[in-house]
C-alpha cells in the first residue's frame, strides 16, 4: 500500500529592509510656474514623484524653486519624518530641502507640505526602516535565578535616549506564576510588561480603567500557552524613535509606541519645570492605526481608544479646514454614535499624565458637536488617579468650535491625571452630531522619572534576566527546516526518513503524525541543529 506523509512548518518570520537603498533616486526639482510665469499645476496638487527612503535616518534631498511666488513657503512633513528648511524665501531661485526618516517603522508613509499662500503642492514619502541589528543576550546575564525567584532591581544608569534591550528567559506555568520585567530611562522611554501562564502584554499605569495592553498571540490569535511547563525567552527591543519591539522565543509578536503606555505612578518622584503641554499628541498630529478588518481606528499615539466596536461607536482622526493657516493638513479627533443600535458604553479617548501633587494645571481644548435634540452627549473630563472625589466635567454645548478650559488643583498623594473626552450613548435611530476635538494642553510641572530595571515576580521561575544599553536589538532569528515536504511509503512497516535542520531556538522541537504513522523521535532538544526522523506506515 502506497501511503503519502506531508509535512509543513509555519514560522513567523520578520523581514525588513535594510540601510542600503536598492536604486538611486534622482534629485527632484519642485517648480511652482514656468518659465512664463504661468502656474504649473492646479493650486492645491500631489506630484506624480515620490520620495523614498530605505533605512532608519535615511535622507533625501529635493530642490524647490520659489520663483514666481510672492509670499515665503512654509515647508512641513507627516509624522515619523523631519524636514529642514521649514521657510523658504518668495523668489527664491533654488533651495535644497532636505527628508528625513526617522521612524523605526517597517513601512512609514506620508507627505511633504508646500505651502505659500493659498497653493498647496504635495510630495508623497514611502520609507522603510532599517532592521534591527542582532545580538545574543543569553551569555550576557546581570542575574541567573531559580525557581520561584524574588523580584530583583539592577543598576541603570547606562540607560538612555539611544535605546536598550531586556531580556529574560522565565516559567510561569499555572495561574499562580507571574512575572513584570520593567525598564525606564530619566527620559520617560521605557515600559512594564507582564508576562502570566496564559497571556502576556504591557503595564498602561496601574489599577486604571485600561491598565493591560494585551498581546495576541500571532502563531494562533491569541493566546500564549505557557502552561507548557517550559521555560520561554522574552525580548523588549527599545529604539530612539520610542517604539518597543517584542519577541517571545524568538519570533516577534508586537511592536508598541512608548507614547500609548503610561509611566508605571510611582516612577516619578522628582518635579521639574512647568511644560507648556504635557500631553502626547494633544494636536492629533500624530500617528494613528486603523484596522481595515474591524473597519475601525484602534490606536492613536499617545491616547487610549475605547471601546473597539463599530456598532457602537467609532473615535478616529480625520481631516478639518478651519481657515488658510489650519488648511485641510489639519487633523481632528473625531468621535461618532452608531446610529442604529443604542450601543453599550461611551465613546472614549482618553490620556493619563504624570502630575506633580499639590499644584495647579491649566487645561484647555478645541471642541465641538455632541449635540443631540437639546442634549450635550459630549463632555471632557479630568479625573484624579489618587482620589476618586477629585474631578472636573466641562459638557460641550455647541456645535460650532469654543475653547474649554479650567484649572485642576492635584492634592497631597495625587500622581497621575486622566484626561478623556467622552460621547455618552443616546437612543436607536438617533442623529448625534460628530463630537471633534483639537489642540488639547494641559500646562503644569513636569514630573521625572527614576532610572529603573529589573523583574518583580510572582512566583514564576527565572533563568536568566540580561539586558543591553548600547541599543535595540532583535534576536538571532530562529529557523525550522526540513529536508523534505512530501514522503512515500511503500507498504505496511516500511519506513521513511528525513532531516530536521534548527538554528536558534529556544525550546524543544514536538514531532508527531496523523493517524496510521509513527514517528522517531518525538521530541528533538533545543539547541540541536540537524536531526533525522524517521516515519514508519502502520496501515495495511
Amino acid at each position: 500500500m502506497k501511503r503519502h506523509f506531508f509535512m509543513r512548518s509555519c514560522m513567523l518570520l520578520m523581514f525588513l529592509l535594510g540601510a542600503t537603498s536598492f536604486f538611486a533616486q534622482e534629485m527632484m526639482t519642485i517648480r511652482f510656474v514656468d518659465q512664463q510665469g504661468a502656474p504649473l499645476r492646479r493650486a492645491s496638487a500631489t506630484l506624480p514623484e515620490k520620495i523614498r527612503l530605505e533605512g532608519s535616518g535615511a535622507s533625501a534631498t529635493v530642490t524647490v524653486v520659489a520663483t514666481g511666488l510672492t509670499e515665503e513657503v512654509q515647508v512641513s512633513v507627516t509624522s515619523g519624518f523631519s524636514v529642514s528648511p521649514q521657510t523658504i524665501e518668495a523668489g527664491a531661485k533654488e533651495t535644497a530641502v532636505t527628508v528625513t526618516n526617522l521612524s523605526s517603522k517597517i513601512t512609514t508613509e506620508g507627505r511633504l507640505i508646500l505651502r505659500s499662500g493659498d497653493i498647496r503642492t504635495y510630495v508623497n514619502i514611502i520609507a522603510h526602516g532599517t532592521a534591527l541589528p542582532q545580538k545574543d543576550l543569553s551569555q550576557s546575564a546581570v542575574y541567573r535565578g531559580k525557581e520561584a525567584d524574588e523580584s530583583r532591581s539592577f543598576d541603570a544608569s547606562a540607560l538612555t535616549e539611544n535605546g536598550f534591550t531586556v531580556e529574560l528567559r522565565a516559567r510561569t506555568d499555572d495561574a499562580a506564576k507571574s512575572v513584570l520585567p520593567y525598564a525606564v530611562t530619566a527620559g520617560g522611554l521605557g515600559f512594564k510588561s507582564y508576562i502570566k501562564d496564559t497571556s502576556m502584554g504591557m503595564k498602561n499605569s496601574k489599577d486604571v480603567f485600561v491598565s493591560e495592553k494585551g498581546i495576541s498571540n500571532p502563531a494562533n490569535g491569541g493566546t500564549f500557552y505557557n502552561t507548557d511547563g517550559q521555560y520561554h525567552t522574552y525580548r523588549y527591543a527599545v529604539t530612539p524613535d520610542r517604539r518597543i519591539f517584542v519577541y517571545r522565543d524568538g519570533q516577534p509578536v508586537d511592536t508598541f509606541r512608548v507614547a500609548d503606555l503610561a509611566l508605571q505612578p510611582e516612577w516619578c518622584q522628582q518635579s521639574g519645570d512647568i511644560e507648556r503641554n504635557l500631553l502626547k499628541n494633544g494636536d492629533f498630529e500624530g500617528e494613528w492605526d486603523f484596522s481595515s478588518s474591524q473597519n475601525i481606528t484602534k490606536f492613536i499615539e499617545g491616547w487610549d481608544v475605547y471601546p473597539y466596536d463599530q456598532y457602537n461607536s467609532t473615535q478616529d482622526i480625520t481631516s478639518e479646514e478651519r481657515s488658510n493657516e489650519v488648511d485641510q493638513n489639519n487633523h481632528v479627533l473625531d468621535l461618532h454614535r452608531y446610529m442604529w443600535n443604542d450601543g453599550w458604553a461611551a465613546a472614549e479617548i482618553s490620556q493619563i499624565v504624570d502630575v506633580a501633587p499639590n499644584e495647579t494645571y491649566a487645561f484647555s481644548a478645541l471642541a465641538k458637536g455632541g449635540q443631540y435634540n437639546g442634549s450635550a452627549l459630549g463632555t471632557i473630563r479630568i479625573q484624579d488617579l489618587q482620589n476618586s472625589d477629585n474631578k472636573v466635567s466641562m459638557s460641550v454645548s455647541s456645535d460650532s468650535y469654543e475653547t474649554y478650559a479650567t484649572d485642576f488643583e492635584t492634592k497631597a498623594n495625587t500622581q497621575q491625571l486622566r484626561v478623556y473626552f467622552c460621547l455618552e450613548r443616546a437612543k436607536w435611530g438617533a442623529s448625534v452630531s460628530a463630537f471633534r476635538i483639537d489642540d488639547a494642553k494641559l500646562t503644569g510641572v513636569k514630573r521625572l522619572p527614576t532610572a529603573q530595571i529589573g523583574f518583580e515576580n510572582s512566583g514564576a521561575d527565572i533563568e536568566y534576566f540580561s539586558y543591553d544599553a548600547t541599543g535595540a536589538y532583535a534576536p538571532l532569528f530562529a529557523r525550522l527546516a526540513t529536508s523534505a515536504d512530501e514522503l512515500t511509503l511503500n507498504g505496511t512497516g516500511t519506513t521513511a526518513t528525513f532531516d530536521v535542520e534548527a538554528e536558534n531556538l529556544t525550546g524543544d522541537i514536538s514531532v508527531s503524525t496523523n493517524s496510521g504513522f509513527s514517528v522517531s523521535p518525538t521530541i528533538i532538544k533545543a539547541g540541536t541543529r540537524k536531526a533525522t526522523v524517521t516515519v514508519r506506515n502502520l496501515s495495511t
